[in-house]
């Protein structure tokens, strides 16, 4: 019972703790990761924009990308409209007399996977920026990502997703993406980072593969086969979006993303044959350790109950159950004592996540 014990805290607190750290000594091994052109190298971007009812900033969004620190006549903007059945295409079609937008129209709404599944192909052997229609880009983040396609082995780039400062639980969620962003470049430098953030990320539409129907996390399927084709997928952290969306409005989107990231256990296979380790160790570590962290939390207390009887398991049961406690108290401040209540909340979602799957709910993922 005491190996399960320490076998089971080891393997929920590995992915947190002891797998950024490998990763932070990694690559301090492997040289930084700078773009390979010149910084005036500026090719011809496609911004794609997928939309679905989104009337509030669609015209914000595209005075955002013609804002950009990039020469406008090398931009083209595609909007693709995913049925929307708010103002949004009024809102466009009145851009477009004044700005260079092409707007792809859906005329029902089937879902951002079957949008980008229609339009990617189409788009030839461009250099598209996916960016959301809510994140807003700073003005160098397009110049940022284009410079590193002039090295022919790149065949995509992540930007960062920053959330705004609107409240408080935004800045209680920082340390974590401070967290994940830092091992998302630590993995670029070693070799690929996993994934992108969806808010904002570069590729070359000719890597592009359709994807399978029902697919929730598409910025993650994307880069990974980009990957498996032999180019790399790295990650610039200065090339930043920003959007608002914090912890009390987030749990419903964490929950489709750890539904995300069960479809993605199929994978495994795929990196196993032909072996890519380096991507199969970030894999493990980032990701299929997160998932099952909850089951091995159950195991760990219910292995500690079976160990009541001395001192020692007796005062670490009270620690342990104090954890539980703050957790569920969710303590505002410090972050110290917030942490706990923002993991529990992650693993609470991915619980839930398990539960949609195990009744066969469907998700579309706008």
């Amino acid at each position: 019972m005491e190996i399960f014990f320490y076998l089971s805290v080891s393997l929920v607190a590995y992915p947190y703790t002891l797998h950024p750290l490998l990763l932070f000594c990694l690559s301090r091994f492997r040289p930084p990761v700078r773009p390979a052109g010149a910084e005036d190298w500026l090719p011809p971007l496609t911004i794609l924009i997928p939309a679905y009812n989104e009337e509030a900033c669609i015209a914000e969004k595209i005075r955002n990308v013609l804002a950009a620190d990039y020469p406008r006549q090398q931009l083209q903007i595609v909007v693709a409209n995913d049925g929307s059945t708010d103002r949004t295409v009024d809102i466009l079609e009145e851009l477009s007399s004044i700005y260079p937008i092409k707007i792809k129209n859906f005329y029902k709404n089937i879902g951002k996977i079957n949008v980008l599944n229609a339009v990617l192909p189409s788009l030839g052997d461009s250099i598209v920026v996916h960016t959301d229609a809510s994140a807003m880009l700073r003005p160098d983040a397009l110049r940022r990502l284009a410079a590193y396609f002039a090295d022919p082995a790149v065949g995509a780039v992540s930007g960062l997703y920053r959330l705004r400062p609107a409240g408080a639980s935004e800045a209680r969620e920082d340390f974590y993406w401070k967290l994940e962003t830092a091992m998302k470049a630590w993995e670029a430098r070693i070799d690929s980072t996993l994934g992108a953030h969806g808010a904002l990320y570069a590729l070359r539409a000719n890597l592009f593969a359709p994807l399978p129907p029902g697919t929730i996390n598409d910025d993650f399927l994307i880069p990974i086969g980009i990957r498996r084709q032999g180019y790399r997928v790295l990650y610039e952290p200065q090339a930043i979006s920003e959007d608002e969306e914090g912890l009390t409005t987030g749990f419903g989107r964490r929950v489709r993303i750890m539904r995300g990231n069960w479809q993605q256990l199929h994978l495994l296979g795929d990196l196993l044959n032909p072996p890519q380790p380096w991507l199969l160790f970030f894999f493990t570590g980032r990701k299929l350790l997160r998932l099952i962290a909850p089951f091995f939390m159950a195991l760990a207390l219910a292995c500690h109950v079976s160990l009541l009887g001395t001192p020692f398991w007796n005062g670490l049961m009270v620690l342990h159950v104090l954890f539980y406690l703050v957790g569920m108290a969710g303590f505002p401040r410090p972050v110290l004592l917030y942490a706990p209540h923002y993991f529990l909340s992650i693993q609470a979602a991915g619980l839930v996540a398990v539960w949609q799957i195990l009744r066969g709910r469907q998700t579309r993922w706008r």
